[in-house]
């Protein structure tokens, strides 16, 4: 999507706020990256997504809550993302004020996500949950910069688990 084009009617249609994501299911739309998240892993023909032990369903609610609340907002990698790589490839400038500002939180809370793989191979624990596809996408967008590439440059491979290429496998794996 190119900007301004989430402003064109049949987006609004689908999202009556202009963002995205949002996604049209045979007449069933829904917006919002949580709500499509767990509308699609409830919907899915596989196990779930979400871990059915309240400990690792409460770290996956956590950091979905971390990505939303303090990693993607305009207090922290929202700006380095939109100046490092939307705008460039929009044929905009960047706005190197704005990256700098956001340098110190968005690292803090890169390691704050970071710190979730403490406690096993994923954000949840020891399984693959929806916490790695809502993280791992919003990471991965951020390595795609050299300041957010080297951020996550320590633990990249652990942090990108839902952004990796075996992801689209497992999520079309999951909803059959």
């Amino acid at each position: 999507m190119t900007p301004g084009q989430n402003l064109e009617p049949e987006h609004m249609a689908r999202h009556p706020l202009g963002r995205v994501p949002a996604i049209n299911d045979d007449g069933f739309v829904v917006y919002e990256t949580q709500a499509i998240l767990r509308y699609l892993d409830a919907v899915g023909s596989r196990p779930s997504l979400t871990p059915t032990d309240p400990k690792a369903a409460a770290r996956m609610n956590q950091v979905i809550g971390v990505v939303d609340s303090y990693y993607f907002t305009r207090l922290a990698a929202a700006p380095l993302v939109y100046h490092r790589i939307i705008a460039p490839r929009s044929g905009m400038a960047a706005n190197e004020e704005a990256v700098a500002a956001v340098i110190p939180a968005t690292r803090n809370v890169v390691g704050v996500l970071s710190s979730f793989l403490n406690n096993g191979p994923y954000m949840s624990g020891e399984n693959f949950s929806l916490a790695d596809i809502h993280a791992g996408a919003h990471l991965d967008m951020l390595s795609a910069s050299p300041d957010g590439g080297q951020m996550i440059a320590a633990t990249a491979d652990r942090l990108l688990a839902g952004a990796s290429p075996h992801s689209p496998q497992l999520c079309r794996d999951h909803l059959g």
